[in-house]
């Protein structure tokens, strides 16, 4: 009787050791599918990463400045452009009639309390004449000298140059201008290029742009903010419909050599315009009108204008995000309807921007120049760093789960001895969990999170129950 007791008792320790060992592979099993399920992932995180910061980038016209309180919300910008400072034909730098330094200085201060980056645009319409004597090679030195001085002077986070345009006459004389300023500013000052809209309102290329804006010059610019607007042809009153934002999206991506898609930041206008050339700013619209238009066209004082309605301003801004676009383009933001109004523009960029889960790029002073060559540009990110680091802790608490470093755990934890058999896999189970939560929280958005921490309790009660 007592053999068969002891019998008894030994089949019984032979299964209790089975199902220690039977939980221990379950667990495994979870564990190791929980680390495939990241790195499949990882990839695909990354190059959301790639884009999950994004610009929205308002041109502030001098003479509007009176209404920059009552319509600019910096929070919802990234950058401002003040325009316009004009190149003289000596290659000097001065305001126009309706612009000064104070006003400047004012703009400086009050967004960098926001941390917006300020720059000024060079140039414009009607304001490019003196570009070509400016950036003569006679000139030239003393122009970039003195937009260097003048950034340093104003606080500048941006350079724009808006010559509107180089003749292809000029376009070498305004590539070498593009090297020489870019090599003269500080590497925390950014320049950019504006250029036209490189298609009409119906699809036609406007001109042989590349013979005007050189790729090589364009290389120099950390990114181009295009005038998607202004574009209407006979037949196509619609000077800025929402077809025209993707094919500047595809024309100038394919002017710069393809796959700089992240260097375009295609402009919105908050203006319409009629067939006479006349325009109409979005904030006067709205006080003559009753309701809000649900088309791009609405009649004003027997005029019709066309324009971007909500719609469309949120398909266009889906646009960018959706082709990994740097950003959008505003002119201008103070020709949007006042702070407190429910058919702000503005309101629905930035919440398409945030429907997507993507935040402001609001950095004021960005890193130098990178060269970029992949759509996998930018992602040496903290998120990066810290999941390697994180992915080594994952490796190591595995490590310590499957039993193998046992013999390094201590003899005893106070006065308490230790089953290193039982500690080692049981530490191993804690770093392997903490590893897991750490890097899901790094790489997911809150509901794939959510998700997978209902999926790790549903796996534990099964795991309890069985």
């Amino acid at each position: 009787m007592e053999r068969f007791y002891k019998q008894y008792i030994q089949i019984g320790a032979v299964e209790s050791v089975l199902k220690k060992q039977l939980l221990r592979r379950q667990w495994q099993f979870i564990l190791m599918s929980l680390t495939l399920l990241l790195a499949f992932c990882y990839p695909f995180m990354m190059v959301k990463a790639a884009v999950e910061e994004f610009r929205v980038v308002g041109y502030l016209p001098d003479y509007d400045m009176v209404h920059l309180k009552h319509t600019v919300d910096f929070k919802q910008m990234t950058d401002i452009n003040y325009f316009s400072m004009v190149p003289t034909s000596s290659g000097g730098l001065k305001f126009t009639d309706s612009g000064s330094g104070d006003q400047l200085t004012h703009l400086v201060t009050e967004a960098h309390k926001e941390n917006v980056r300020v720059g000024v645009s060079i140039g414009g319409w009607g304001l490019s004449d003196n570009f070509s004597q400016a950036t003569s090679e006679e000139n030239r030195p003393h122009f970039v000298k003195g937009i260097v001085r003048f950034a340093a002077k104003y606080k500048l986070d941006t350079i724009d140059i808006d010559w509107e345009y180089p003749s292809v006459s000029e376009a070498a004389q305004f590539t070498d201008f593009m090297k020489e300023l870019r090599v003269a500013l500080p590497s925390k000052v950014d320049v950019t290029i504006c250029v036209p809209s490189g298609v009409t309102a119906d699809g036609v290329p406007s001109g042989s742009w590349e013979q005007h804006f050189t790729p090589e010059a364009l290389a120099e610019a950390d990114w181009i903010n295009v005038m998607s607007y202004d574009a209407q042809s006979t037949g196509y009153p619609n000077h800025s419909p929402l077809e025209l934002h993707e094919q500047n999206l595809t024309y100038w991506n394919q002017v710069m050599g393809g796959n700089h898609l992240d260097k375009l930041v295609i402009g919105i206008p908050f203006y319409g315009k009629a067939l006479d050339g006349s325009v109409l700013t979005y904030q006067n619209m709205i006080a003559k009108l009753s309701e809000v238009p649900t088309r791009d066209d609405a009649e004003v004082n027997g005029t019709v204008y066309y324009f971007n309605n909500k719609e469309t301003i949120s398909k266009k801004t889906q646009l960018s995000i959706d082709q990994q676009a740097l950003g959008v383009m505003i002119w201008a933001p103070t020709q949007d309807v006042e702070l407190n109004s429910p058919r702000r523009l503005t309101d629905v960029i930035t919440g398409t921007i945030k429907k997507n889960q993507l935040a402001l790029d609001k950095t004021v002073f960005p890193k130098a120049k990178q060269v970029k060559t992949s759509r996998f540009k930018g992602i040496i990110t903290w998120k990066l760093f810290f999941t390697i680091i994180m992915l080594g802790v994952l490796a190591f608490g595995l490590w310590l789960f499957s039993g193998r470093g046992n013999q390094w755990m201590p003899d005893y934890l106070g006065e308490k001895k230790v089953k290193k058999e039982k500690f080692g896999p049981m530490v191993g189970l804690l770093v392997t969990s903490l590893s897991i939560l750490v890097l899901i929280a790094i790489l997911f958005p809150w509901y794939v999170i959510m998700t997978l921490l209902v999926a790790l309790a549903g796996a534990i009660v099964w795991l309890l129950k069985n």
